[in-house]
C-alpha cells in the first residue's frame, strides 16, 4: 500500500482537484458534433415532417432503419430512445 504523499492509496494517482497534475491541461478540443448542411437539412425536414417515430408509415425513422439494416447486411434494424431501451428490446428478441 502506498503512502498517500506517494499518489495515492493502492497507487492511484491524485486528482487534478486535489492538487495531482494538470493531465488535460493545454488539451485541444475539436468541435463537435461534426455537420453539414446537408445534415442540418434533413434534421430540419424531419422536424417539419411531423413524424418523429416510427408508427407512421414511411417516416424518417423507417427510412433510417432500412437503409441502416442494408449497410449492416442485416434483415431488420430498430431504433431506439437510448441504450437501456435497446437493451430491453434485445431482451424481448
Amino acid at each position: 500500500m502506498r503512502d498517500r504523499t506517494q499518489g495515492g492509496i493502492l497507487g492511484m494517482a491524485k486528482l487534478a482537484i486535489k492538487g495531482g497534475p494538470q493531465c488535460a491541461k493545454g488539451l485541444k478540443i475539436p468541435k463537435w458534433p461534426i455537420w453539414s448542411t446537408v445534415d442540418k437539412k434533413s434534421v430540419i425536414e424531419s422536424i417539419n415532417s411531423g413524424k418523429w417515430c416510427r408508427i407512421y408509415p414511411n417516416s424518417k425513422v423507417e427510412q433510417f432503419e432500412k437503409i441502416f439494416a442494408e449497410y449492416q447486411h442485416a434483415k431488420y434494424a430498430i431504433c431506439t430512445a437510448n441504450g437501456t431501451i435497446s437493451g430491453q428490446v434485445q431482451n424481448c428478441l
